[in-house]
């Protein structure tokens, strides 16, 4: 009577499902953004890499209401408006540059942010549906599983920062749907969805896109082994299928990412110029891999549900780790574990065929997550790829973001094996007819799953589910109203924050401020590791502005700051207030806001020119490693060969002084060389060589010193430090 009645259900059309699931997340999203949409003063974030971004976005909004929509072109994004440009551009992509281009010719800055927001919910629990119904999944329990992935730690944690990117983890799920669809039916189109899908997954963020290529290839292997009963020759042709797909892969990759692409295969090939303008964040220290791998794996597993953090104790479980917000919980994997055991044992004693089918879908999901783990783990503790990573990617330094894949599969898992037992116990119950007592059992067992059930989803999503987002109070800008009639001019906003001694973050709110007075701003975010030539330059002219003294002042006028804006809570501006080329013209208990008088000397001067162009800068290539510095001093290790580019950037002809001390076995020579100005071999009598020459630079250009050395490494344990150079500098000969 029971299978009568299942079998008369008729399940509605996969369109007509999918229309209603996206309809319902995209209500059930606004339900819970609706508090940052509709009260202005409200958002997502309010500091940090959040209220940066907002600020990008307000800089993108203005290049398109300027260049129309040719500013959304290119792989990289920089902008004069915010210090000059100096700062090395930044890798954005088509998608995200469209994406903030378009919405913000709708909505405010703030609003493109949480608007983003909304379409990641609303995407995430659409493609998960989408994902867990393609593995089989019931309706119920893939609703329960986009629900899951729509709210666990990650989402939320990414809300206030970093969402334009880490919070829009949309892509990586459709990614492995898309695997998981070509796996078990390999034609060209096919494919060819798979490698655009991996192409997508760059765009949305290179994180997720470097480690999903991975992940979602290793499904497809996966599920292409599951259902490869074809002949030889068919997949002979699946072969050449796959290398059409890796070949649009590479070239879609190239076109979407010409400076990075490009970039690498110069250098693999070691050509190109010396010149070039390089990306930000590129390439990072090894250091820094270390720093962002997994230590305690096992903190996956840290419980949300109190009963559970009882049973759960230890510091194994707690994470060390800012960057790890993966955090899945323990009852989801633990009842994972015991559905394994009950298809296993069905499997192996009963040879049951349903359960052979579910053990082969955890195989291929566990194997491709313990290979995303050892993309993260710490190489100093665990077998880890981290080195594999650094040397094909050093871009990607955050190793614990490949564990995105892992919360995926969990996810999956659960309410996949959950569903798969569901199912299993029922058909059992209406194939035969059973004993009352073989039926109370199976009905507590169907109990047992419920609670099972719901404490994974109270431990993976906490009390979330039933909450809205968070909503924070943006900073208060309306000092900055005063500006709005005034004539265009260069800000400078006080104090003035150095590349040294403060963290690049410290100028987001600068950039924030830009969305209300629109003015380009002095003030630049100037972090490392790419952005080194100016770091000193801009260093000393920090703490230079920042004394504020009458002669500050007067450079500054000479130089065109049309306006300055003083925090009082840091710099006092009593002599501004004094002085008679000044006048205050907005000020509230934190803030004054000063308007330079203009005359014939206001603007007299360039103010890169007369401020940052007036010293060269130095720059590193070649065998050179990361410079590194104490409380003693500053130095940097070289291999055998290593690039110094000494930059002209004035309009004017400069000569310069170029020194360093340079540290290597003695007896062993060192070779230095720029066409056409010079070429000696110094041979080191003793460990340390001073080395002092004056240069000539033309205008608007570089000089390129090589320096090699025949001396054996200066450490057996360190084979490629060669030599080391310290205390270098160059500056401008004052004749």
């Amino acid at each position: 009577m029971f299978s009568k009645l299942l079998s008369k259900i008729k399940s509605p059309k996969p369109l007509v499902t999918m229309l209603a699931v996206f309809l319902f997340f995209s209500g059930f999203g606004y339900w819970k953004f609706n508090d940052v949409l509709t009260t202005p003063e409200m958002c997502l974030t309010n500091a940090g890499d959040g209220i940066g971004g907002i600020g990008n976005i307000f800089t993108l909004k203005q290049e398109v209401d300027e260049s129309g929509f040719v500013a959304l072109f290119g792989d990289t994004r920089s902008s004069d408006k915010v210090g000059f440009g100096l700062s090395a551009p930044a890798p954005q992509s088509l998608y995200w540059k469209w994406n903030l281009g378009v919405l913000s010719q709708i909505f405010s800055p703030e609003d493109v942010y949480d608007v983003n927001g909304i379409i990641a919910f609303t995407l995430i629990g659409l493609f998960s549906f989408i994902l867990l119904k393609e593995l089989g999944v019931s309706f119920i329990f893939s609703f329960i599983g986009a629900l899951l992935l729509t709210h666990i730690d990650h989402f939320f944690s990414r809300l206030n920062g970093h969402l334009l990117g880490l919070g829009t983890y949309f892509i990586p799920i459709l990614l492995c749907w898309g695997a998981v669809w070509a796996g078990k039916k390999p034609t060209l189109f096919r494919m060819l969805i798979l490698a655009f899908l991996n192409v997508f997954n760059f765009w949305v963020n290179e994180y997720y896109g470097y480690y999903g290529f991975f992940f979602s290839y290793g499904l497809f292997l996966g599920y292409f082994l599951k259902f490869a009963d074809k002949p030889s020759f068919l997949q002979i042709k699946t072969g050449v299928w796959f290398i059409l797909s890796g070949i649009f892969f590479v070239s879609a990759m190239t076109l979407s990412y010409p400076h990075i692409v490009l970039g690498k295969i110069a250098e693999l090939i070691q050509i190109g110029s010396e010149n070039g303008v390089p990306v930000h964040n590129a390439s990072h220290p090894w250091n820094e891999f270390l720093v962002y791998s997994v230590r305690k794996p096992m903190s996956l597993f840290s419980p949300w549900v109190p009963w559970l953090k009882q049973v759960v104790v230890g510091d194994v479980f707690k994470s060390d780790l800012g960057e790890f917000t993966f955090r899945i919980g323990t009852a989801a994997p633990v009842a994972i574990l015991a559905c394994i055991l009950f298809f296993g044992y069905f499997y192996i004693f009963h040879k049951n065929e349903k359960s052979k089918v579910v053990l082969w879908e955890c195989i291929i999901w566990m194997a491709v997550s313990a290979l995303m783990v050892i993309f993260a783990l710490d190489p100093r503790h665990y077998i880890s790829l981290v080195p594999i990573t650094f040397k094909i990617a050093p871009m990607f330094r955050v190793g614990a973001r490949a564990f995105l894949y892992v919360d995926i599969a969990v996810i999956v898992l659960f309410v996949y094996t959950i569903d798969a037992l569901f199912c299993f116990i029922l058909k059992r119950l209406v194939a035969k007819k059973s004993s009352i007592v073989y039926l109370i059992l199976n009905v507590a067992l169907i109990v047992i799953l419920i609670f099972i059930t719901a404490i994974g989803i109270i431990d993976i999503a906490r009390d979330r589910i039933w909450n809205k987002v968070p909503s924070l109070k943006l900073p208060d800008t309306s000092i900055y109203e005063v500006l709005r009639d005034k004539p265009p001019g260069l800000l400078l906003e006080l104090p003035m924050y150095s590349p040294i001694k403060h963290s690049p973050e410290k100028n987001y709110l600068y950039k924030y401020y830009r969305t209300t007075h629109g003015f380009p701003i002095v003030n630049t975010s100037y972090p490392l590791p790419t952005n080194l030539e100016f770091r000193d330059i801009l260093h000393r002219l920090s703490n230079y502005i920042n004394t504020i003294s009458y002669e500050v002042l007067k450079d500054l006028k000479l130089a065109g700051v049309r306006y300055i804006v003083v925090d009082r809570r840091k710099i006092d501006d009593s002599r501004l207030r004094e002085s008679p080329g000044l006048k205050l013209i907005g000020e509230n208990e934190n803030k004054s806001i000063f308007s330079m008088k203009t005359d014939k000397l206001f603007g007299r001067y360039d103010f890169l020119e007369h401020f940052v162009y007036s010293e060269p800068t130095l720059s590193l290539g070649g065998d050179f490693k990361t410079p590194q510095n104490n409380d003693r001093g500053y130095w940097v290790w070289c291999g055998r060969a290593g690039k110094i580019i000494l930059k002209n950037h004035s309009k004017f002809e400069k000569e310069v002084n170029f020194e360093a001390i340079f540290v290597l076995k003695p007896g062993h020579t060192l070779v230095i060389e720029s066409c056409p100005y010079l070429y000696e071999t110094i041979k080191s009598k003793r460990t340390e060589i001073d080395y002092r020459r004056i240069l000539r630079i033309n205008a608007e250009s570089s000089l390129l010193i090589n320096i090699s050395s025949d001396a054996p490494p200066f450490n057996p344990r360190y084979p490629d430090l060669i030599f080391c150079m310290y205390e270098y500098k160059v500056e401008k000969v004052n004749h």
